[in-house]
């Protein structure tokens, strides 16, 4: 019985510290995420992917690349480079950050006077986002994004995970 309790013990403190490193990334970390999305430009849903390069403990880079699917006569996609300034609240499991960044988007037309007719333009973004720490290294993830460019200004929000690793 000893050795059982003895065993328990330390695979609970192995837990908890691979629970604390991954509940801490550190400069020179890495993460990938897929998420759903929702455009109100392209009013469609989207898929997401996404890599996280965290450059401090507190602050990462984010490039993602969105495709909207096709729905109401055009569909479109979105490439971004984002920055995120973490702030962990809530016991360190639940974490919010601003988002800014630049995007080039592009939503195609596929239907009436306009079919085949593709807009692409350069902007930026703004927007918030949470992420919760689930276990291990996965987290579940929330964006609401606005990007604005001249002609495609849009607001995007998402749900997905992401992998620390």
């Amino acid at each position: 019985m000893k050795k059982i309790i003895f065993i328990l013990s330390v695979l609970m403190l192995i837990s908890a510290s691979t629970s604390a490193q991954f509940l801490n990334p550190e400069s020179g970390d890495k993460a990938v995420g897929a998420s759903f999305k929702w455009g109100s430009k392209v009013k469609a849903p989207g898929i997401g992917f996404t890599y996280h390069q965290y450059l401090s403990s507190r602050f990462r880079i984010a490039p993602s690349l969105t495709y909207f699917l096709n729905r109401n006569e055009q569909s479109g996609w979105d490439m971004s480079t984002d920055a995120h300034f973490i702030f962990p609240i809530a016991n360190e499991k639940v974490r919010v950050y601003p988002i800014m960044g630049i995007t080039l988007n592009s939503i195609k037309y596929h239907a009436g006077s306009y079919s085949g007719f593709s807009n692409t333009e350069v902007g930026a973004n703004v927007g918030a986002g949470i992420q919760y720490h689930i276990t291990g290294p996965i987290f579940a993830v929330g964006e609401a994004k606005y990007t604005i460019i001249r002609d495609i200004d849009q607001l995007g929000i998402g749900i997905g995970l992401t992998c620390l690793f």
